[in-house]
């Protein structure tokens, strides 16, 4: 049997590295523009948990890129 080794490639890039990347400049090509794209947004403030007398929030939701 041969020994076959696997090159294994490790991306260090942010997933906002990476939007920034590979993403924005499709939907630039696509013909979006700077007015119709928000990148890295939150768009919630988290679930509310009552628990008896008390609340709290859970993490809120956020996105990598937001098209309008």
């Amino acid at each position: 049997m041969k020994n076959k080794s696997k090159t294994i490639i490790i991306n260090r890039d942010s997933e906002a590295d990476t939007c920034r990347k590979e993403v924005t400049p499709k939907l630039y090509k696509a013909g979006w523009t700077d007015d119709q794209l928000l990148e890295q947004r939150t768009f919630t403030d988290g679930k509310i948990i009552v628990l008896g007398r008390q609340a709290k929030r859970k993490k809120p939701k956020r996105i990598g890129e937001l098209n309008y």
